[in-house]
């Protein structure tokens, strides 16, 4: 028999309904019980306390559950209620995910959905605690979701020298007129560009459906800039790249949206 359908009067009432989990805790009390004590009446002393002890264990499941919810970005509240400031102690009304937005200095766009708000705090937690590629593809992972396309960077293999064969694909300025540059130490002098680096750079892709809304894709481009604009070093940059119809990536003509993918 399930809790829900017991008659007998409890002494407090443990928020809503009788649930599964509140019959598992019952269940659990009652097969633990000596056999002594147990009893199919629903209206003894025991039962009673049985019936108590499951509605307690039920209501601190549900609280644990909701402060381990609060710990994944991705699962913030929304639902504003009052708070203490810790530096001035006055009280305010925010939800749990304005008051990080608060803390990370994360701005959404006028009319950001949840999810892509959500997203911007763990991009902008991950990426206050490290900047290693793993670092910005979850970070990136975060802000466009199932669109996200990974990363790509650079290797010193790829830097080109005078000589090096076939030619080298990344392009690194240093040095003075007289460098040596070989295999193991490669580049290129240019006194327009003393120091330049074509490793110093991430390129973000990402493909989002046909039928994604332009509106979306550019707040989600926005946040992304943002959180790479604060994660990446001052002599790194990093750029969003964004699929081309056929799946590859280049310059889309008329949606290429040129001065935004650059940090």
């Amino acid at each position: 028999m399930a809790i829900g359908s017991w008659k007998a009067p409890f002494p407090l009432r443990f928020g809503g309904k009788t649930t599964d989990v509140t019959d598992s805790f019952w269940r659990m009390l009652r097969a633990n019980r000596p056999d002594i004590l147990r009893s199919d009446s629903t209206s003894t002393d025991v039962e009673i306390e049985a019936k108590a002890a499951a509605r307690m264990l039920e209501s601190a499941w549900r609280t644990t559950q909701r402060r381990v919810a609060q710990r994944d970005p991705l699962k913030l509240n929304a639902a504003v209620r009052p708070y203490k400031d810790a530096t001035t102690g006055e009280t305010a009304d925010a939800s749990p995910l304005e008051r990080w937005e608060k803390i990370l200095d994360v701005r959404p766009p006028y009319g950001a959905s949840l999810q892509s708000r959500r997203a911007a705090v763990k991009a902008r937690l991950v990426g206050s605690s490290s900047t290693t590629d793993a670092a910005v593809s979850t970070a990136m992972g975060a802000v466009f979701g199932e669109w996200f396309d990974g990363t790509v960077t650079y290797e010193a293999d790829d830097v080109h020298y005078a000589g090096k064969s076939p030619a080298g694909t990344v392009t690194a300025y240093y040095g003075t007129s007289g460098t040596t540059f070989t295999s193991s130490y490669p580049g290129q002098y240019s006194a327009t560009y003393p120091w330049m680096s074509g490793l110093c750079r991430v390129v973000v892709r990402f493909a989002p459906p046909a039928s994604a809304d332009e509106l979306e894709i550019r707040a989600r481009i926005r946040t992304a800039t943002d959180v790479l604009d604060a994660m990446l070093p001052a002599w790194m940059c990093g750029r969003i790249a964004r699929a081309n119809t056929d799946g590859t990536y280049g310059f889309i003509l008329g949606t290429s949206l040129l001065g935004v993918h650059s940090v």
